[in-house]
């Protein structure tokens, strides 16, 4: 243990920690500075800092493994400054491990540390490379996981480590950009000349530095061969060579990065985060033929029709008697498909696994009756073209996984594969392990910009977003009882993706019962008599609900008048939208519309004092409108209110007009009807 004297002066210079060019940061020199940090004046709401981050990446040749050849070392060292228990996520960590029958990457070298002030005492909490826990993620991947010990709101922890990979197509990526704010983000890779690689930036931040220099390295080749000594026989002798390279070094750094804050209405992370990736372009050896890795959309379907893992499931014999008897008496091809996709979905269980890639046979799905996104829909594929139907297989990336970037060939940036159809000119998309889809309707995870047809002819792009209105409509009657508590029946009709979320959200439950159970938990003021749920596994008709309720709380009783707002039933007054601006898209999942028609009765002895005035807007380019009509006859109060969006996706440049749009319809919604006691 180390003592400390702390000195006000210190704390104080402290706060201001941060970095304008690159600091000289050793591993195990933890600062004084750092260690008394009580907040960090870029972003006094963090609940964590990144002090520093900086990987380093270059090439060896490995003379002792079989094969031989070039391998490259990664060593990445972090350094996180903890100021309360809403971070503590960052203590346990995570390192990724790729493997194959021929290659393997390994980490060789490990340490960590958490660092606390007790008593007035620096107090180290060390783990090493033996506290590792290896656990298998897939076929492929192996994940090393660690938890940082002993560590409190004011700790910094520490860790470094060093990996060899022979992983030479694709370099380690590099995350500039965290959920907590980041002050110095670096990152150097150097590449022998002979290796040409692709990069890749996703983000919105910027770098501080950016630059590329020539370094001179050379390489020891080593081999064994025949004693050229005309007076020895058979006898094998060791031989070297040193390679001279001009390797090119890559020096990316970025500082005072921001912490990356969810959106509403956003789409996946990965699609925001500051990160860079390369990709083997070319090699030129000396004396050598250049080789070009750089993929073209065509090689990358070659890849896959070719893989035994791929398209070689799509030669699969499936048994004689299987799809006839699914389409037999069926003359259209709409027909067949529909039914064939029915067959899939509902007698083989999706095990929860993304892949691209099989790793069982058709045949054992078909057996075990369970399989992976790709085992699934291949399956399908397989039985499309089986009935005649012309059908090919979709790679592509969930919303969870991020978007794909058209101008990075490859398959690295795909975890998932649906079917699609081509009938009488008009294309059709289908997602068997998902039990409330249908053909042309996918989940919602795959609705996520465009996906890639894969085929023995063609290949090319199609757009997997839907273009096609989820609708909602709600309707109530309502009156008041003596203690001003509504009481009446709502009929709810849900159509798409509001009847697939609603269908999704039943099945969270043991019955239904129990959702209605649950429901009044979270909404202590509604009471539900009597309810019906119609058509929950009628998947092509709109799903019906039906409430008999009474709803207390809803209105104020003010002397002779009773005030309530007529939307406080079912909708929520709030603006997803109340930052000043924004920094990435806004992303519905779905065109949608939403229609309130609710009928409230005038309680005996009152009237209407105050009530809404009519109102209808709409964006300027149209894509986003509302309508509110109300009307009283008789003794009815009558209300209808209307919302529609009909674009999916908005750059943060037409921010402002959305948000202005909610702020407009919320302040509409939230006015109120008074009704005042007859005098």
């Amino acid at each position: 243990m180390r003592k400390i004297i702390l000195t006000a002066i210190t704390v104080i210079a402290l706060i201001s920690i941060g970095y304008t060019q690159a600091p000289k940061v050793k591993f195990g020199r933890v600062t004084e500075e750092e260690l008394n940090m009580k907040y960090y004046e870029k972003d006094s709401s963090a609940d964590a800092v990144v002090l520093f981050n900086k990987g380093e990446l270059h090439f060896n040749y490995n003379n002792s493994n079989t094969p031989r050849g070039f391998e490259y070392e990664y060593k990445e060292h972090l350094r996180i400054k903890f100021f309360n228990k809403n971070a503590f996520n960052y203590a346990n960590q995570e390192i990724i491990l790729r493997h194959s029958t021929s290659q393997e990457e390994k980490i060789i070298d490990f340490k960590a540390y958490t660092v606390n002030i007790e008593n007035g005492e620096i107090v180290e909490s060390k783990i090493t490379k033996k506290d590792l826990m290896i656990e298998k993620f897939d076929d492929n991947t192996n994940i090393a996981k660690f938890t940082m010990p002993n560590v409190k709101e004011g700790s910094v922890i520490e860790f470094q480590y060093t990996i060899i990979s022979d992983y030479l197509y694709y370099l380690r990526d590099w995350q500039f950009q965290y959920n907590i704010p980041v002050i110095w983000s670096e990152y150097e890779v150097i590449t022998p000349e002979y290796f040409e690689y692709k990069q890749y930036f996703t983000g919105y931040q910027n770098l501080v530095i950016n630059e590329k220099s020539i370094k001179s390295e050379s390489f020891i080749i080593e081999w064994e061969g025949d004693d050229n000594d005309p007076g020895t026989f058979n006898k094998k002798v060791k031989y070297s060579e040193e390679l001279s390279s001009l390797s090119n070094t890559f020096k990316f750094a970025s500082a005072k990065i921001p912490a990356f804050k969810e959106e509403s209405y956003m789409a996946s992370t990965e699609n925001y985060l500051f990160k860079v990736n390369f990709e083997l372009a070319t090699v030129k050896y000396p004396n050598s033929a250049l080789e070009n890795y750089a993929k073209t959309w065509e090689s990358v379907n070659k890849e896959l029709i070719t893989n035994p893992d791929f398209g070689g499931q799509l030669s699969t014999n499936l048994p004689n008697e299987l799809v006839p008897g699914i389409i037999q008496g069926l003359t259209s091809e709409e027909q067949k498909t529909a039914a064939i996709f029915h067959y899939v979905q509902n007698n083989i269980k999706w095990n929860k696994i993304y892949r691209v890639y099989t790793k069982s046979s058709l045949k054992e799905v078909l057996k075990e009756k369970s399989g992976s996104s790709a085992e699934i829909n291949l399956l399908l594929v397989v039985m499309l073209r089986e009935a005649g139907i012309n059908a090919h297989p979709v790679i592509m990336s969930t919303r969870n996984n991020g978007m794909v970037n058209p101008n990075q060939p490859g398959t690295t940036q795909f975890n998932y594969v649906i079917a699609y159809a081509l009938i009488n000119q008009n294309s059709y998309l289908l997602d068997a392990t998902d039990e409330y889809c249908y053909p042309n309707f996918l989940p919602k995870r795959c609705l996520n910009g465009d996906g890639r047809i894969v085929s023995e002819k063609f290949t090319d792009w199609i757009n997997l977003n839907t273009k096609t209105s989820s609708k909602e409509v709600i309707g109530g009657n309502f009156s008041f009882d003596q203690d001003a508590n509504l009481t009446g029946k709502i009929k709810i009709k849900k159509d798409n993706y509001f009847a697939y979320d609603f269908r999704n959200e039943l099945d969270d439950f043991e019955s239904n019962d129990k959702y209605i159970e649950e429901y009044q938990n979270k909404n202590h003021n509604i009471e539900i008599s009597d309810y019906t749920f119609e058509n929950v596994d009628s998947l092509y008709a709109p799903l019906l609900a039906n409430y008999t309720l009474k709803i207390s709380e809803i209105a104020d009783q003010a002397g002779d008048m009773i005030i309530f707002n007529p939307l406080n039933i079912y909708e929520e007054l709030n603006n997803p939208f109340k930052a000043a601006e924004r920094k990435y898209p806004i992303n519905y999942v779905n065109p949608f519309e939403l229609i309130y028609v609710m009928n409230y009765q005038i309680p005996e002895g009152y009237q209407v004092s105050e009530m809404p005035k009519n109102i209808q807007f709409l964006t300027e380019d149209k894509s986003a409108s509302f309508i509110y009509k109300i009307v009283q006859n008789g003794n009815i109060i009558q209300l209808t209110c209307k919302k529609s969006i009909s674009k999916t996706f908005y750059m943060p440049t037409e921010y402002t007009i959305i948000r202005d749009f909610y702020n407009q319809m919320i302040s509409k919604q939230s006015e109120k009807i008074v009704l005042k006691k007859v005098e």
